[in-house]
């Protein structure tokens, strides 16, 4: 199972970790997996281009993860969209991707 943590304070969302396999297909061929990584490269891809400086970003084999150094409008609109995408396929594959919010 995929596992997406939203770290927020209040509103504001702090850092996004990402681990995990979906396991839903054999390996080449498991869509859950394909989408959650096409999500997440994206997102990392515009943060570092657009917010480089406010956040730092790293990705290993099953593992993503993002931090939010300091908060701006730029770098919130971009997380909320993936987590909103994120959102859209847990819907579809609850089974094989779980979002959960921390407070920090």
């Amino acid at each position: 199972m995929i596992k997406v943590i939203i770290k927020q304070q209040d509103e504001e969302l702090l850092g996004l970790q990402i681990k995990g396999h979906a396991n839903y297909a054999e390996h080449g061929k498991d869509l859950v997996c394909a989408g959650v990584s096409s999500i997440a490269v994206g997102l990392l891809n515009a943060l570092s281009q657009l917010c480089e400086e406010s956040c730092t970003c790293s990705m290993s084999e099953g593992n993503i993860n993002v931090e939010i150094l300091q908060v701006n409008q730029i770098n919130q609109l971009i997380l909320k969209t993936g987590i909103i995408q994120l959102q859209t396929m847990e819907l579809s594959y609850k089974n094989y991707i779980k979002i959960t919010k921390t407070e920090v």
